[in-house]
């Protein structure tokens, strides 16, 4: 047994993944949306808090408090973008 208590809850989640294709047609061009272990990713809302929290932390998304809206820092709609 690994060590559980350095896993962060996103990683303990994953480490438990069932076996799943990557790339389930490899006589078609690679697609992630076809891609069952990114599905199965998606699905999982300890993934979705990882992900949320690396790209705020990395400030690609910023929240707008007029508008109560999170957005990307190089969205054209962004409020008070030129």
């Amino acid at each position: 047994m690994h060590n559980d208590h350095r896993l962060s809850p996103a990683m303990r989640v994953v480490s438990e993944m069932p076996p799943l294709k990557h790339w389930p047609g490899h006589d078609q061009t690679f697609s992630i949306t076809q891609s069952e272990v990114a599905q199965w990713l998606a699905a999982q809302p300890e993934c979705l808090q990882f992900l949320f929290n690396a790209m705020k932390n990395a400030g690609v998304i910023t929240f707008d408090l007029p508008t109560k809206k999170w957005v990307g820092i190089r969205c054209p709609d962004r409020p008070g973008a030129i």
